[in-house]
């Protein structure tokens, strides 16, 4: 059987005020939304997938914006978001990945500024081994899910946009009896200092 592993990952349309409303709150809504396109395009730099080790879209938002999605970033497949919340939006994106024939499917999100190819590979190799993989993230939710088929159940019933996600995941992911492995733990970029980490790492970069 042919294998197909799909990459989707979930972006917005980098609108001042639509994106990163927290960080705005410190650093005003233009700044916010210049900050999340240029990590969104580092994170499509770095997941492009020049081997074909997989195939990668983009789970697009808002639906009414494809045409400027497709100015932004010219020759991705796009598919949009559906969803009411965030784990309707997430079992969505799977479900049409599952649905134009992936084998394997991920997901993730373009606000995490270390999130690579390498991260994304072995995410794939895990799938080989459990029936979900995860990717913790510092404060306490997740940033990559993948599977081998829908699993809406695991996107019910969870605190979304607490520091309780990732363990209320994993709770019931055991409770459904799946078996689950996990990717490193990466950070996305909500607050001032986060903003800050990246720039010291980028400033620590040039000087290599």
């Amino acid at each position: 059987m042919n294998q197909k592993k799909l990459l989707g990952l979930l972006a917005k349309y980098p609108a001042a005020g639509k994106v990163k409303t927290r960080l705005a709150r410190n650093i005003g809504i233009h700044e916010a939304a210049a900050a999340y396109k240029s990590i969104a395009e580092d994170v499509l730099r770095n997941t492009f997938p020049s081997g074909g080790e997989y195939e990668r879209i983009i789970c697009y938002s808002p639906s009414y914006m494809k045409e400027r999605f497709e100015i932004w970033l010219p020759g991705e497949r796009l598919i949009s978001q559906r969803g009411e919340d965030l784990g309707a939006v997430m079992d969505n994106a799977l479900k049409s990945l599952f649905n134009i024939g992936a084998s394997d499917a991920v997901i993730a999100g373009v606000d995490i500024p270390d999130l690579n190819k390498a991260i994304i590979e072995q995410a794939f190799r895990e799938i080989e081994q459990a029936d979900i993989v995860i990717g913790p993230a510092a404060d306490g939710g997740y940033y990559l899910i993948g599977m081998k088929s829908p699993q809406p159940g695991i996107f019910r019933d969870i605190s979304w946009s607490t520091d309780t996600v990732f363990k209320e995941t994993i709770s019931v992911i055991e409770k459904l009896g799946l078996t689950y492995k996990t990717t490193v733990t990466l950070s996305d970029v909500d607050r001032v200092e986060d903003l800050l980490n990246i720039n010291r790492g980028a400033e620590g970069n040039s000087r290599a």
